[in-house]
């Protein structure tokens, strides 16, 4: 990112002050800090990197698949707000599992997800309190996904960016996605619920993310 800045802009006394307090176990340290957190910098840029091309082949696929047209155009307005990569990764593997390999094959421990569910050719309503067990395992598992995400393989510069996503008008746009997804995956089981009460589940999730996100202890960049 460049920074616009003239002569007139800096602090030269303050500089001085700097200089003067200058020693070499200070420098030290400030070395120190300062690799440290080049360092995250670049792994957060390769995390975004990897994240990037998984997103770009799983758009690849909905391209081709016209069962995923109510989905794709969704997933638009969230790239063109920078939103990152795995996010939007996290959504679809809800509904298409290899997101969801992608997710967990990033982490050794966590097995991958095999729903194998009946689906009852008579459409139901969906009741969270008498879904059938194995729906509401997969639906669980979605959600620690993420949660286990931000917890476990934190980024600073993704943390930031999801964060100034929620607090902006474009919250909207994730919640949306969120509901949609949720939706194509209930349809495709023969479960009605409207959008109403999926954008209410939506809200609740990201609110959840924002709040995990925010106990991270992210560093200034």
């Amino acid at each position: 990112m460049w920074l616009n800045y003239s002569d007139d802009d800096l602090d030269w006394g303050e500089a001085s002050n700097v200089v003067n307090e200058w020693s070499p176990e200070k420098a030290k340290d400030k070395a120190s800090k300062s690799l440290k957190k080049i360092a995250q910098i670049k792994k957060d840029e390769q995390k975004a990197k990897r994240d990037d091309l998984f997103l770009a082949q799983i758009l690849v696929e909905f391209i081709k698949d016209k069962k995923y047209n109510s989905i794709i155009w969704h997933i638009f307005p969230l790239i063109d707000i920078w939103t990152p990569s795995n996010l939007i990764i996290w959504i679809i593997s809800l509904i298409y599992k290899p997101a969801s390999d992608i997710i967990r094959k990033n982490f050794p421990v966590w097995e991958l997800i095999e729903f194998d569910y009946e689906i009852n050719f008579q459409k139901q309503e969906f009741n969270e309190e008498k879904i059938d067990p194995k729906v509401r395992k997969r639906i669980n598992e979605w959600i620690d996904d993420i949660y286990n995400i931000i917890i476990l393989d934190p980024s600073n510069l993704l943390a930031k960016r999801t964060l100034k996503i929620i607090a902006s008008s474009y919250k909207k746009n994730l919640s949306e996605f969120i509901a949609r997804a949720f939706i194509f995956f209930l349809h495709s089981l023969n479960f009605d619920i409207s959008e109403r009460k999926a954008l209410n589940y939506a809200d609740f999730i990201v609110d959840e993310i924002k709040k995990k996100t925010e106990k991270l202890e992210l560093e200034e960049i």
